[in-house]
């Protein structure tokens, strides 16, 4: 996942660190006068821990699946974190899209710049864009209301997922 997921999985599995993300990472945050944040988790261990940063933060991090709930949690002077996931945090079995869906990811990754399952990367040299699966991915997304992340992915590939979406991707 992004740094954040990584310390927060490295402190809490190494050395047995609790609440890693509001006495670490938050402060920082805020000092830079940021109250929202999206989370990249990799892997559901990644997952599993930050809802539970989450529910033991005493309030001070609070999941926001709209962005009425965004306004309500930054109102209310916590920090809203959006969960995000990504081709590696499925793996290849879209029939956990609609768990992580009601965990409360709002955004997937589709691409870590290599080839996956759903879609080359932007580094690899033959660029074919989405497979099948992928396209199979990208309307699940959209029938689920989770926006798309092209970064890292292929010039094709994004080219694909316009051609299968109207939904706004970023």
């Amino acid at each position: 996942g992004g740094p954040i997921l990584s310390d927060i999985q490295f402190r809490t599995e190494r050395y047995g660190e609790r609440n890693v993300f509001v006495t670490r990472h938050l402060p920082r945050l805020q000092a830079a006068g940021l109250n929202t944040i999206v989370t990249p988790a990799e892997s559901l261990r990644e997952l599993e821990l930050f809802v539970r940063e989450v529910k033991e933060s005493d309030g001070r991090l609070a999941f926001a699946r709209t962005p009425g709930e965004v306004q309500r949690i930054v109102d209310a002077g916590g920090c809203a974190c959006i969960l995000g996931a990504s081709f590696a945090t499925l793996g290849e079995r879209l029939d956990s899209l609609p768990m992580l869906h009601e965990l409360g990811v709002r955004l997937f990754t589709m691409s870590g710049n290599r080839r996956n399952a759903f879609i080359d990367g932007c580094t690899e040299r033959g660029v074919s864009g989405l497979s099948d699966l992928g396209v199979d991915l990208v309307r699940q997304l959209e029938k689920l209301g989770i926006m798309i992340d092209v970064s890292h992915a292929s010039e094709q590939g994004v080219t694909d997922i316009f051609e299968v979406t109207t939904d706004a991707i970023v």
